[in-house]
């Protein structure tokens, strides 16, 4: 009798600790496409633009999130059209309605209409009410520039600090 309420124990708690191991480690789908407004806080460099853009990733028991992304960044300032591609980590500090997050991006933004490519990297805080997402954040950009000046090229390094607020939906 002992030996069978032991062994009847055993699979108890092996079951609960096997069901407790399904409810932490969940992994799921998320994506989200997010419409940022970006504004370049530079003294010598002042510019606007906005962009489009989808993220697609694992969800990792509600709360990490890791994922790949690109877009369609269009420049107010000298009418440019740039296709940024980048990595993306968030972290929810609550699996609630309203989950606030930090998040950070880091990958490349390709010019299509000259010879521009640049580094990217942006940090920002937000929350995310159900579906929609809004957030704050701030995004540095280092490259190397090839212009055509009539007679020659030259090249330029330039680095850019902007302020932006994105506001999207994730499903």
């Amino acid at each position: 009798m002992r030996t069978v309420f032991i062994c009847v124990l055993c699979l108890m708690s092996c079951g609960i600790i096997s069901a407790q191991d399904n409810l932490h480690n969940k992994i799921e789908y998320q994506g989200e496409f997010v419409l940022s407004g970006c504004a370049v806080v530079q003294k010598a460099t002042q510019g606007y633009a906005t962009s489009l853009e989808t993220t697609h990733g694992i969800l990792y028991n509600k709360v990490a999130f890791c994922g790949l992304g690109t877009g369609v960044l269009c420049s107010f300032t000298n009418a440019e059209v740039s296709l940024p591609v980048y990595a993306e980590g968030r972290y929810y500090f609550s699996d609630a309605n309203c989950k606030p997050f930090i998040d950070l991006k880091m990958g490349g933004v390709f010019c299509l209409e000259r010879q521009d490519n640049a580094f990217l990297v942006a940090s920002s805080v937000g929350f995310s009410i159900r579906s929609l997402l809004m957030k704050f954040g701030y995004q540095y950009n280092a490259g190397v520039s090839t212009e055509w000046n009539g007679k020659m090229y030259s090249n330029y390094n330039y680095d850019l600090n902007s302020l932006y607020l994105s506001v999207g939906f994730s499903f």
